[in-house]
């Protein structure tokens, strides 16, 4: 395996892994130990290494194979065993609205023409559907572990390995096998999590973002509670942070022109919020200064 150079650039890195918001992460699993798992949102879970037993409140033990993928939708509680001492997966979790592309949403995959047939799950009993890897998902999964194991595990380059394995799914699975892979988020509690991933940025405040749920605020936060398993202002400022750096870090915008896009009333408001949230000021943050 290849060793990741210049480590310690890495590690101090913002946009390198925290395991509270890393996009991709890997579980290994022992019999001793089971992996129990409350999916704040939208996952997509991959069996790495061998089999797999998934129980829930509804489910006990279903059997799930090496290289099979299945789709958790938020606010899913459940708990995962090998079948034999040890096994390992690797979660993708998805912050924003899931598209399969940028003209596909994946609601899309829910509509058919009539002269479509139906295919059915019979006696799913709320069983997640599998999907095999096919060739091209598991020449996709070597390399993303190579990496990974290797010590690449940068949020962004996360990120657009999220997004590649959805053009993977997109391009090489049939539009039924993904309508009943991404079923789950027809419930209401993945409808309203599409929502929030959707609107959380364009919102500046709690009230806008409950209006668009269809929510009142105190509704909005009780159910935000219930799907996320946090405060909501404490989960749209993390959003907010994370925007801000990477358009501070990513874009040729001024600090005059971020503050603004980003609703802050002055640039010295603006200013003292990235100081207090960073530890260093917008100017030594957008150059790559990182307060010692």
């Amino acid at each position: 395996m290849s060793r990741l150079l210049y480590v310690q650039e890495h590690l101090p890195c913002i946009n390198y892994e925290h395991r509270k918001d890393a996009y991709i992460r890997e579980e290994r699993i022992e019999k001793a130990q089971p992996l129990d798992m409350f999916c704040q949102v939208n996952t997509i879970v991959i069996v790495v290494k061998n089999p797999i037993l998934l129980s829930s409140d509804i489910i006990r033990q279903y059997r799930i194979a090496e290289e099979a993928m299945f789709f958790l939708p938020a606010g899913s509680r459940l708990s995962l065993s090998p079948v034999g001492e040890e096994a390992s997966v690797l979660l993708f979790r998805f912050f924003e609205r899931i598209r399969l592309c940028d003209s596909f949403p994946v609601e899309r995959v829910f509509k058919r023409k009539a002269s479509e047939p139906v295919r059915k799950i019979e006696d799913a009993e709320g069983k997640p559907f599998l999907l095999n890897l096919n060739m091209i998902a598991k020449k996709y999964l070597s390399l993303l572990l190579d990496c990974h194991r290797a010590g690449l595990r940068c949020c962004i380059y996360n990120k657009s390995k999220v997004e590649e394995l959805l053009f993977i799914l997109r391009g090489f699975y049939g539009k039924q096998e993904l309508a009943l892979f991404f079923h789950p988020l027809i419930n209401a509690d993945a409808l309203f999590t599409q929502t929030v991933m959707a609107n959380s940025l364009s919102c500046r405040s709690i009230s806008e973002l409950a209006e668009k749920t269809g929510y009142s605020i105190s509704g909005f936060e009780k159910k935000f509670r219930k799907v996320f398993n946090e405060a909501p202002y404490r989960w749209m400022n993390r959003q907010r942070q994370k925007d801000i750096y990477h358009k501070l870090h990513s874009t040729s915008m001024s600090i005059s022109q971020i503050s603004d896009s980003l609703g802050f009333s002055s640039p010295a408001v603006f200013n003292d919020y990235v100081k207090r949230a960073f530890g260093t000021t917008p100017r030594q943050l957008q150059a790559g200064g990182n307060k010692e």
